[in-house]
């Protein structure tokens, strides 16, 4: 099947694959994420990592760039943007001694290194970063060797920033835990999917959904209003490893749909229904971080339910799903812009 490259309202490739590391076990490596800023208070930096031993005392900061690399100036002059911490395992989120407001599309980093403490091969600090399935995924994390910064193409960050407001970026995957979900005609639940408020008024002619097919699989896809009035579906999809770009792993797949107009504000669901015996998978994945969720699935929440009965909701879970764009009106801003224009190649 051929690639199809859609706008996505929500980044949902971002949380697929598995974790890889970058470690800082000497004083002159860094971890790093460029960005280009919106024009808001800048608070704190968040970092994805595991601790060993006793690990050394860290520093994150914000920097102007030096061409496409942080470029070792701190922001913020006398007021510099920075904070040390000590590395511990899982997310966590260090505030800034200073906050830093750039101008907006400003292009800075977000760098993690080494401040004071012993560092070596007894204590260090691993940075967790989601690896493959992040198709044309920037920024990307960037590490350095103690002589050179690379990047690490179609990857998620180790380390982002937090606004005044709440807003995530660069976006990264903050997920704490992951839980594959089976399913088919005869399960209770037999439809999960997700439930979420139009941030603006904005046309969308398909979803895309991350599955793992256990042979031929036969379901349907459709939205619906905050009532759970069907909308737009389309009934007795087929999905197979085919579908899944050619894999029998967990992947995405982009299920048209006849174009249906969202209005800014309006609840919806969409969700994905079996229809017969064979079982999918799905993902669920929890965070304990709202606003780290938020970074990919802007306030989307998973939700999950039996034949046409009440929908059960999960705040502080997504099941990996988004609906594709194709056209925007009036009041399509906010956090959409920060997911527009990401593209990836998927089998249609």
């Amino acid at each position: 099947m051929g690639n199809v490259y859609v706008d996505t309202l929500f980044n949902c490739w971002l949380q697929l694959g598995s974790f890889g590391t970058f470690r800082i076990n000497a004083s002159n490596l860094k971890v790093a994420a460029n960005f280009r800023a919106l024009g808001k208070q800048i608070t704190a930096v968040g970092v994805n990592c595991d601790a060993v031993g006793s690990p050394p005392l860290l520093q994150v900061d914000l920097q102007s760039l030096s061409g496409s690399s942080p470029g070792g100036a701190i922001l913020g002059g006398a007021s510099p943007a920075s904070a040390t911490f000590t590395p511990a395992a899982g997310f966590q989120w260090v505030t800034l001694a200073n906050a830093y407001t750039p101008a907006l599309g400003d292009l800075i980093a977000a760098v993690c290194e080494y401040s004071s403490g012993t560092v070596g091969v007894a204590n260090y600090a691993d940075f967790n970063v989601r690896v493959g399935n992040h198709p044309l995924c920037e920024p990307c994390p960037m590490t350095f060797s103690g002589t050179t910064w690379s990047s690490s193409v179609n990857q998620c960050p180790m380390v982002c920033v937090q606004y005044s407001d709440g807003t995530v970026q660069p976006l990264m995957c903050g997920a704490t835990a992951n839980a594959n979900i089976d399913f088919s005609s005869g399960s209770n639940p037999n439809e999960y999917g997700i439930a979420f408020a139009a941030a603006g008024n904005f046309t969308i002619d398909g979803v895309i959904v991350g599955v793992k097919p256990g042979g031929t699989f036969t379901g349907v896809v459709c939205v619906y209003d905050g009532s759970s009035n069907p909308l737009v579906g389309f009934d007795n999809t087929t999905v197979t490893a085919a579908d899944t770009n050619g894999g029998s792993g967990f992947n995405l797949v982009h299920v048209p749909l006849t174009p249906l107009a969202l209005v800014a504000g309006a609840t919806y669901y969409i969700g994905w229904k079996a229809t017969t015996a064979n079982t999918i998978r799905v993902q669920k994945q929890v965070y304990s971080d709202i606003n780290t969720k938020r970074a990919c699935f802007g306030d989307a929440s998973f939700v999950s339910r039996q034949g046409s009965g009440a929908w059960t909701q999960d705040n502080n879970s997504i099941c990996v799903m988004s609906p594709t764009i194709s056209a925007i009106s009036a009041g399509g801003a906010g956090r959409l812009l920060l997911n527009l224009g990401m593209t990836g190649g998927l089998s249609a």
